[in-house]
């Protein structure tokens, strides 16, 4: 449940953020909070101000939803609603940790996954993520990286998936199921009449829940990758 402490509504923040000064304007409870960057003309604000919003999704636990605004040539507003509106107090205190292109990747993907309601979005956000570390080897590497992760996982519902070798994995790995039957299904569609024909139909209510259940176990792996691999900082613990 969001928490939404009393009297700090209609407040504001300064901070910097990649050599801009940001100003966040905090609005009343369920209103959309604001950003104020102003134009500085080393890049667009609106960048800066997605990186901001990716590395808060990720420290401070809070997904970020219907983000909108516009600029001039002078100040960027950058609308957007937390799921958790208590961060406010967290940022009288922050300073930026994520300086790495490859990080600020990694998190953009994660907002964009944890924020989404939709688990084949989700899913495909998460799968992003698993090649950065990768990318400049072809992805090699990444499939030994996760048959070496899997026997660690802790989530419940992945231990479900590698220990009792459900029926939906077939006779393949969870890996490989993960890659193959979860990952390319969604990103390549096809229309077809048999289940014999992998694909991720929206409109199939199996699909669509063999889905949300894959994204448990993604979660631990792209959580456990950003940190291991990519070694970003953590304060808070992401589950699905």
């Amino acid at each position: 449940m969001p928490i939404e402490p009393k009297g700090i509504w209609d407040e504001k923040c300064v901070f910097e953020y990649d050599s801009h000064q940001i100003e966040l304007q905090i609005n009343k409870p369920r209103e959309q909070h604001s950003l104020f960057i102003k134009n500085q003309g080393i890049e667009d604000p609106w960048n800066v101000g997605f990186r901001f919003l990716s590395e808060a999704c990720w420290l401070f636990g809070i997904k970020i939803n219907k983000i909108n605004g516009g600029h001039s040539d002078y100040n960027t507003q950058i609308n957007y609603t937390p799921s958790d509106f208590s961060y406010f107090m967290k940022l009288l205190r922050f300073k930026q940790k994520i300086h790495d292109p490859k990080q600020h990747l990694a998190l953009g993907f994660f907002r964009e996954g944890v924020s989404s309601d939709s688990p084949y979005y989700k899913l495909l956000c998460f799968a992003k993520i698993l090649e950065i570390p990768f990318e400049e080897m072809n992805n090699k590497g990444k499939g030994g990286w996760i048959d070496a992760a899997i026997p660690k996982l802790k989530n419940s519902m992945a231990i479900l998936y590698r220990d009792k070798k459900l029926k939906i994995l077939g006779n393949q790995k969870l890996g490989d199921w993960l890659h193959q039957e979860m990952r390319h299904a969604i990103a390549h569609a096809q229309v077809s009449t048999s289940r014999q024909q992998v694909i991720r139909n929206p409109n199939d209510y199996e699909d669509w829940q063999e889905t949300v259940w894959a994204n448990t176990v993604m979660m631990e792996l792209v959580t456990t990758l950003m940190i291991q691999q990519l070694k970003i900082p953590v304060d808070y613990v992401w589950e699905e």
